[in-house]
């Protein structure tokens, strides 16, 4: 069975993160979302780097889409995750990190090799 978003792609009504951390602050967010993955934050100077150095969320949104995605088993589509990662990345970003409260952290599915 296939699941759907459980919320919306554009809601603020979250009040852990506010619209100013999304704009302001993009990697303390991706810190965050690293840490509702139940994952080691591996690549929080990474991810800094490419958010307020290059400013370019658009990399790292369409990734963590397809991530969240693949992990609940929600419906949808490879070309869906670029197209919403790419114009709008921070109402992604944001409703991954909901979807991540909502449903708790993501299953660890087979064949993903961990990396440490």
């Amino acid at each position: 069975m296939e699941n759907k978003w459980k919320t919306p792609l554009c809601d603020c009504s979250d009040p852990d993160v506010s619209c100013y951390t999304l704009t302001s602050c993009p990697c303390a967010l991706a810190t965050g979302l690293t840490d509702l993955e139940g994952s080691e934050p591996r690549y929080e100077e990474w991810c800094c780097w490419l958010f307020t150095t290059l400013t370019c969320p658009c990399i790292m949104a369409p990734y963590a889409r397809y991530r969240a995605r693949e992990g609940y088993d929600i419906k949808g589509t490879v070309a869906n995750d670029l197209c919403v990662g790419l114009c709008c990345s921070y109402c992604s970003t944001r409703q991954i990190w909901s979807e991540v409260k909502v449903r708790g952290t993501l299953p660890k599915k087979k064949g993903f090799m961990q990396m440490k």
